[in-house]
């Protein structure tokens, strides 16, 4: 049976515990936000801002990675947003081996936020050899930071079964 490997997804400790946070330029904070703990992302104008598992224990199969991600609905007539593309998520998936120091599997994941809120999903298979597994969340620098407003990251879950 699947479950989530990663601690803190949902970020009720109020804290970024288990994670570490590269801020780069831009901010990340834990704030309550409707009424949950959620990650509070302002991205930066020249440095990618990152948020790090660490690795975890799962190995290779199936998996289920997913997300909320939010952020602010703007007025269609203010041009300066559409001048500007929408801000990218990255989600880089790096499998380990334990007999090996570099990741033996890169994985990179994106996803346009361009919704007000949304689900982001993915399924794939982790190869054989992958002992464990590490997520790093990026959000690259846009022109424009203060027109973007707070993203806000919520149930980060990558669903699998542990090794046997």
């Amino acid at each position: 049976m699947k479950r989530n490997l990663i601690s803190n997804g949902n970020f009720e400790s109020g804290n970024f515990e288990h994670w570490a946070v590269t801020e780069s330029g831009g901010r990340a904070k834990v704030v309550i936000h409707k009424d949950s703990y959620r990650a509070q992302i302002r991205v930066g104008k020249h440095e990618t801002l990152r948020l790090d598992t660490g690795r975890f224990r799962a190995g290779p199969g199936e998996f289920d990675l997913s997300l909320q991600a939010s952020m602010p609905e703007f007025k269609a007539e203010d041009t300066a947003v559409k001048r500007q593309d929408p801000p990218i998520m990255f989600c880089t998936l790096l499998g380990w081996s334990l007999a090996e120091p570099f990741p033996v599997f890169i994985m990179p994941i994106f996803f346009w936020l361009s919704q007000p809120q949304k689900l982001y999903e993915h399924h794939d298979v982790i190869p054989l050899g992958v002992e464990n597994v590490q997520l790093i969340i990026a959000f690259q620098s846009v022109l424009e930071p203060a027109l973007v407003g707070p993203i806000y990251l919520d149930n980060v879950k990558f669903k699998a079964d542990l090794p046997g």
